[in-house]
């Protein structure tokens, strides 16, 4: 469809990057969520090809400026959502498309069983748990559409899509930090808020999407600018504060370092590499009180003490008293009342969902890394690196069940799946020929 090519150009993603960042440092995020929102049901009724939309939907959800509960949500949003959900079906039937179950179905389907078994089971039908359940669900059924809707393989400008992101996280940080002035002081007070997340879940982002800027870094063509694009995510991937996130980002840094090495162009790569340690010495030594301090408060913050081996302990314990079915999500509260997970994705799934859950969470795991590795080639590996480091994140932060996390890595799924079918279509006519 050469007519709505436009949407797939980087151009597009910057254009829309540049509205959802005015929005967002605007704190006007109550109109511009709507606006993207109500473009995503417009494109879902003129397009048949779906793709188009995953920019807008990720935006949407980046561009939100304030925390708010679940009962804070703004009526709007939610019957626009609703009147999304509607317009898939309808969609479905205007262009004749067909459903199609996508890998990861059957492990979503267990986990919704075991959600619900755990809230019946447990009777515990709050407004929270049931709003989370139909949540579930509608991305289940999103996921699935997109699997269903996709007509071509988005892989790689999917991944120059993820450099925008990143840099449009990467600029959040830095305005958030410029607004309040005082970087020693945020450090020590150890809290970075976005709007949609805090520092471990801005972590999470960088680390999706840092390792594209340095896969186009590998390339022969404007690698010194990929390459201080990374570096930029990097350096606001430690200011995310997120102590996990600084620990597998470092992790996932030196993995980079060696993929990068074994690039046709390393030489380019080796000078990248001498630019940045120049740069750095020269920030570093006119600076180095200040940087000395900021290092100072690393340290105190990688240091600080958060109870994990209790949480840990607990949540344990909560498994063994309830092993079959679990005891349903928001089970313990922090000395506020706010409701705490267990920074940990094993201990999280086994306490809320039970062995049921296991199986569930096993099972997305191997359909993921059977994806994940069908073809292999750059981009696939770019995303492995990824999702290693988001895997590592999730053994010792809160993160994989937050509602954006899910989202956004069910859309990469469907992503590398359309991939996948390309894969197949391509030495399919091969043999043939």
């Amino acid at each position: 469809m050469k007519q709505y090519e436009f949407f797939h150009r980087p151009v597009f993603s910057i254009l829309l990057s540049a509205l959802a960042l005015g929005f967002w440092a605007l704190k006007l995020d109550f109109i511009g969520i709507p606006l993207f929102l109500l473009f995503a049901v417009f494109l879902n009724w003129w397009i048949s090809d779906t793709s188009i939309q995953i920019p807008i939907f990720l935006l949407a959800f980046l561009m939100q400026s304030k925390a708010l509960l679940t009962t804070q949500l703004p009526i709007i949003s939610i019957v626009i959502w609703i009147l999304y959900f509607v317009s898939m079906f309808l969609h479905m039937k205007k262009f004749r498309q067909k459903w199609k179950p996508g890998t990861l179905s059957t492990a979503l389907l267990i986990f919704l069983i075991a959600y619900a078994l755990s809230m019946l089971i447990n009777w515990t039908l709050t407004p929270l748990l049931i709003f989370y359940y139909f949540y579930g669900f509608f991305l289940a059924v999103f996921y699935a559409y997109l699997r269903s809707t996709m007509e071509r393989d988005i892989l790689y400008s999917f991944l120059k899509n993820m450099v925008i992101f990143g840099v449009f996280i990467a600029l959040q940080i830095m305005i958030y930090y410029l607004r309040i002035g005082d970087i020693l002081n945020t450090i020590e007070n150890r809290t970075v808020d976005l709007g949609w997340g805090k520092n471990e879940m801005v972590a999470a982002f960088l680390i999706i999407f840092i390792p594209s800027s340095f896969l186009f870094s590998r390339q022969k063509n404007l690698n010194t600018m990929y390459f201080f694009i990374g570096v930029f995510e990097l350096v606001m991937l430690f200011l995310s504060l997120s102590r996990g996130g600084i620990l597998v980002g470092s992790f996932v840094f030196v993995i980079i370092f060696i993929y990068l090495f074994k690039s046709p162009y390393w030489k380019s790569t080796l000078f990248n590499f001498l630019m940045l340690l120049l740069v750095f010495a020269a920030v570093l030594v006119p600076n180095f009180e200040v940087f000395s301090a900021i290092a100072l408060r690393f340290k105190e913050l990688l240091l600080h003490d958060v109870n994990r081996i209790q949480i840990y302990e607990q949540g344990i314990q909560l498994f063994l008293a309830h092993p079959i079915f679990g005891d349903t999500f928001f089970t313990i509260t922090d000395d506020y009342g706010d409701y705490m997970m267990f920074y940990n994705i094993l201990i999280q799934t086994a306490t809320s969902f039970g062995l049921l859950g296991i199986i569930a969470l096993f099972l997305l795991i191997y359909r993921s890394y059977k994806t994940l590795i069908f073809q292999f080639c750059t981009e696939t590996t770019t995303l492995a690196i990824s999702f290693l480091g988001i895997f590592l994140l999730s053994l010792i932060e809160n993160i994989f069940f937050l509602p954006v996390f899910m989202f956004v890595f069910l859309i990469i799924l469907a992503i590398l799946e359309r991939s996948n079918e390309s894969y197949k279509e391509f030495f399919y006519l091969s043999g043939d020929s």
